[in-house]
């Protein structure tokens, strides 16, 4: 079993990995790309793949953030091939991690719930292997969190009705689609109301419309 840092030229097999042994989640190659190498805090050191006779059997990315003064390292994904489970894959893998944390002098590990950039707000506790691994780990759990789902092509989303009556009733209150004309007074307001929102709606920007 090799561990090693994870290469640009094993996105492919990686995305297979994550989507063959994640049944609750999708992965693609897009998405993948934009969780490592668009993370804000992206770090090659820290993003680790195990691989046996040149097939990849696992994955872990690890970050680091800043977070109202302290410093926090965050298991971003992780897989393990459901066929090579209970070897101690996964336990190598963070081992490393830590380690690489603890020299950055961080002070604590949170798994999944990234802020600026996260896959899943937390272990989806239909992955047992997973939250199994963390408590033998030493992992506490303290939250959940989740994920919302809606079906987008069966409302009518219009909203032309509300926003008459936001012109109308509540100081000519006027909805339309950010530009980066208002930019500046957009991230004036993210940065007093909601600071950690900031590399997201940033990140928004890229998008057109």
């Amino acid at each position: 079993m090799n561990i090693r840092q994870f290469k640009d030229v094993d996105l492919g097999r990686v995305v297979r990995l994550l989507d063959e042994n994640c049944a609750y989640d999708t992965m693609t190659a897009p998405v993948l790309k934009e969780k490592i190498f668009e993370d804000p805090e992206f770090d090659p050191t820290s993003v680790l793949v195990a691989e046996e006779k040149e097939v990849i059997v696992g994955f872990m990315q690890g970050v680091m953030r800043v977070i109202r003064g302290e410093t926090i390292g965050y298991i971003k994904l992780m897989a393990v091939s459901e066929a090579m489970r209970r070897r101690g894959i996964a336990r190598e893998m963070y081992v490393q991690l830590e380690n690489h944390f603890r020299e950055k002098k961080t002070e604590k590990v949170r798994i999944y719930d990234v802020p600026f950039n996260y896959f899943m707000p937390g272990i989806d506790p239909r992955y047992t292997p997973a939250l199994c691994f963390a408590i033998r780990m030493g992992f506490v759990r303290f939250a959940d969190t989740s994920n919302l789902r809606v079906a987008l092509q069966t409302q009518d989303w219009s909203t032309k009705k509300e926003e008459e009556r936001l012109k109308i009733k509540d100081k000519r209150i006027e909805i339309k689609r950010v530009g980066e004309e208002d930019r500046k007074g957009l991230m004036e307001l993210i940065d007093t109301e909601f600071p950690l929102w900031r590399a997201e709606v940033t990140a928004s920007f890229k998008s057109n419309p």
